[in-house]
């Protein structure tokens, strides 16, 4: 066996390397090894540092992956995936135990570098990494350290003219000038053993949708100096093909049909292949077929939505529809709904609910929603209902990763009517994240949410672009009953345009409880060419009229802009109960037309909430209020304002 080379930071006389430094959740960090000499070397084992007892970074269980490039030698690595990168410990990461100081992350690696070559490595953890130094230069020193014409090159130590050490939150690792703190092993490789061992094909995939990206690697193979890899692939496990340019010890690629794989490896002239795998590829799909949980999955049967997905997942050549049968729910479940191959405004898929139930309650705050579509388009939901009712962290409905041209019809959503939380238990919502409120994304266009019945949560329906007027356009709600919602009835932020909000009935019945203060239709950041018509907003202290909250009807607050106008108009609001102070419609914004609403507060219970029927704050312009009627006979002692105009240059109202 060749004697074992190791390069450590923690050798004497090396400054700064303390790993005081770290990152929390999926991190990453970059080094580079550069082997100089004139023989291929084998890395076999890695360490890291872990900087404290307690809560220090990594956590005391870590898993890890390695990830090595040829290209990518040094400045912001980008992005750290299977696209550009190549994993280095196979599919399933490492789990380690870790305590203060240096900690084996990898051993027995097979991993050659060839001779005169440089590499480029990320180390991914899954709880957070420490690391030495920071954003200035020269922290830790020295940042190459040498051994037997072997360098591991590290921090602000540069390539081409950038630094090679990056760490940051996986897969983007943006910090520059992060030091890895930790070792290396390795010694000179030896020759290849003829013939060799080329051990099994082993992918973390073996069924995959056509066209779809995968990776196959080999288990238990020999390795050595001198040892060739080809690839190759057959349809029946008979006559094999090699495949152009895979000649290389593990191989990313997809496929249109079921495959065989297998791996001709060669020493001395001597070849052997590895055991052969089938990746499948299902066929693509279309018809009719129903879901019940009474009848065991087969035909045209799916005993779950979620088996129902899984048919479709992988492609449709025709519409599908999916008729859930009466009286088989409920359906305790959390389903995905994915891009699907084939899907299109005609080819669409189509889940019939006919009044059955599908319920879930999260159980941790990190995947609350009930029904995600994600990357998922031209898919109806009709007549189901989405229950939420009692969970402590439920989302209904989320839309992300532009999930476009949907449509959530007839349903009955139904949240959580007790929860104080702002961000836990929301009905609907367009977000960029499964976990985190208000997360930036091109989340949704042109979606569809009509006719539905939608109760509970903070929101009702909670709607968060991604500040770019290209982005999540065109989505409609429309003609649904929007009631007992804890903050706002509609909330939208951030970059929805060309968004219609229409014919909507927003009130609160039964709520106990709510907000210090409470919104119809609340509207934030710049949103351009909304348009909010015909909406009915009323009783929203039914069942606890001496509440003082604070009430807004329509709070505006999403700047337009010329030609893109928010038009709020032809909408009614009136029985507005409680004893709080009243806004009809409150603008703080920018390009605002509003014509023909009708704004009545009429509570007749002595208190001392104020009423106004349209407030324009100060230093908002291109505001046009015309045509509307405002009522107000409110038996209270607070101020009784029809128009509170802070600044009347910047503002056209006539014929009120």
């Amino acid at each position: 066996m060749a004697a074992q080379t190791k390069i450590t930071t923690a050798a004497a006389g090396n400054v700064g390397y303390n790993g005081t430094n770290y990152i929390g959740g999926n991190t990453t960090i970059t080094f580079v090894i550069q082997n100089n000499s004139s023989n291929d070397i084998v890395l076999t084992d890695v360490e890291d540092f872990k900087a404290t007892n307690g809560p220090g970074f990594p956590l005391n269980t870590g898993s890890f992956n390695l990830w090595y490039s040829a290209t990518s030698l040094s400045g912001d690595p980008g992005l750290i995936s299977i696209a550009n990168w190549t994993k280095i410990n196979g599919e399933t990461p490492v789990a380690v135990t870790l305590v203060p100081g240096y900690n084996t992350i990898f051993s027995n690696l097979s991993f050659i570098i060839p001779a005169n070559t440089t590499y480029r490595f990320a180390l991914e953890s899954f709880t957070g990494l420490a690391y030495s130094g920071g954003l200035t230069p020269g922290l830790c020193s020295p940042s190459t350290l040498t051994k037997d014409s072997v360098s591991l090159i590290l921090g602000d130590a540069a390539i081409a003219g950038q630094s090679v050490g990056y760490a940051g939150s996986y897969p983007n690792s943006s910090y520059t000038n992060s030091w890895f703190t930790g070792s290396i092993t390795f010694h000179t490789a030896q020759p290849c053993i003829a013939p060799p061992n080329a051990g099994n094909t082993v992918s973390v995939t073996t069924d995959t949708c056509a066209g779809f990206p995968f990776k196959l690697d080999l288990s238990g193979q020999s390795v050595g100096v001198g040892q060739t890899y080809q690839w190759q692939s057959s349809i029946n496990n008979t006559s094999y093909t090699n495949i152009a340019g895979a000649t290389e010890s593990s191989l990313k690629t997809s496929q249109l049909v079921s495959t065989y794989y297998r791996c001709a490896v060669t020493c001395s002239g001597l070849t052997s292949y590895s055991t052969p795998l089938q990746i499948t590829t299902p066929i693509s799909v279309s018809g009719i077929y129903t879901i019940n949980s009474g009848t065991g999955t087969g035909g045209s049967n799916f005993a779950t939505f979620t088996e129902a997905i899984d048919f479709i997942k992988c492609g449709i050549n025709g519409p599908v529809v999916f008729n859930v049968v009466t009286g088989s729910g409920p359906y305790n479940e959390q389903i995905k709904l994915p891009f699907i191959g084939g899907a299109s405004s005609v080819n669409t898929v189509t889940f019939n609910g006919n009044g059955e139930k599908l319920i879930y309650n999260a159980s941790t705050a990190t995947n609350k929603a009930i029904v995600t579509f994600d990357n998922a388009s031209h898919i109806i939901m009709d007549s189901l209902t989405i229950d939420g009712l009692t969970g402590a962290y439920n989302w209904n409905i989320l839309f992300t990763n532009k999930s476009d041209s949907n449509i959530i019809r007839k349903c009955n959503i139904i949240n959580n009517n007790t929860s104080t939380s702002l961000v836990n238990n929301i009905c609907i919502l367009l977000n960029g994240s499964s976990q985190f409120l208000a997360t930036s994304s091109n989340n949704a266009n042109y979606n569809v949410i009509e006719k539905n019945t939608i109760n509970g949560g903070a929101y009702g329906i909670y709607m968060y672009g991604s500040g770019v007027n290209t982005e999540n356009i065109g989505n409609i709600i429309q003609n649904n009953t929007i009631q007992d919602f804890y903050n706002s009835g509609i909330y939208v932020a951030n970059g929805l345009n060309d968004l219609v909000i229409s014919k909507n009935d927003i009130y609160r019945p039964s709520r106990s409880n709510t907000a210090t203060s409470i919104n119809g239709i609340n509207t934030t950041n710049t949103c351009l060419n909304m348009l909010i018509e015909k909406n009915k907003i009323h009783n929203l202290f039914d069942a606890i009229l001496s509440n003082t909250a604070t009430c807004y009807a329509f709070n505006i607050g999403a700047n337009g802009a010329t030609a893109k106008e928010t038009k709020l108009n032809n909408n009614i609001v009136y029985n507005m109960n409680g004893y709080g102070a009243l806004y009809g419609i409150n603008n703080s914004a920018n390009y605002l037309q509003a014509f023909h609403n009708t704004i009545v507060l009429d509570e007749f219970s002595s208190f001392s909430g104020a009423a106004y029927g349209f407030v324009q704050a100060s230093g908002f312009s291109n505001v046009d209020f015309s045509n509307n009627i405002i009522s107000i006979t409110r038996n209270s002692t607070g101020k009784h304002r029809c128009l509170n105009i802070a600044n009347t240059s910047n503002i056209t109202s006539c014929r009120n």
